[in-house]
């Protein structure tokens, strides 16, 4: 009997205390002490002045809408600090669950690459850029022929005008 008593005292902290296998999130626990405070994610966006997304994001441990997760240390520093938590703790495990994040494959992958198709589509691009622009280059040579064969068919110059400008010093 003394067993028993001996483990009721520890089994009846555990259920406010988190299992030390069971390592919960960092926004479950901002979240749960948000709540524990009484205060909703407005009000504290407000009291915090920290947008209102951000809370949600770090609430929900999603970070995917932000290109530099470290921009949210020094929100996540003063939230922390409003809901009476360690700071420094929390951006330790914050940094530590963005490395865990970031070196974790993603769980679904393709067999093939999507750019196979593309690719072979592609390919037909520069071969008309390479026939347009040998087909301009052609034209220019036709005419340029055709107005040195016969130099008549070149249109006149206005009344007045002169093929070169006349130079002022001359």
């Amino acid at each position: 009997m003394s067993e028993k008593t001996a483990e009721a005292p520890a089994t009846a902290s555990t259920p406010n205390k988190p299992v030390e296998n069971a390592d919960p999130t960092l926004g479950s626990i901002l979240s749960v002490a948000r709540e524990r405070s009484g205060s909703t994610r407005p009000a504290a966006a407000q009291k915090t002045r920290i947008p209102e997304h951000y809370l949600k994001m770090l609430e929900g441990s999603d970070y995917s809408k932000i290109s530099d997760q470290l921009y949210l240390v020094p929100f996540l520093r003063r939230y922390a600090t409003f809901l009476e938590l360690d700071p420094e703790e929390m951006a330790i495990r914050f940094v530590r669950d963005v490395q865990r994040a970031d070196s974790t494959p993603p769980g679904v992958r393709m067999a093939e690459p999507l750019i196979g198709e593309r690719r072979k589509r592609g390919r037909i691009g520069p071969k008309v850029g390479v026939i347009a622009l040998l087909a301009v280059v052609i034209g220019v040579f036709l005419l340029m022929q055709r107005y040195r064969e016969n130099p008549a068919s070149l249109p006149a110059p206005a009344a007045g005008a002169s093929a070169f400008p006349s130079r002022a010093g001359n």
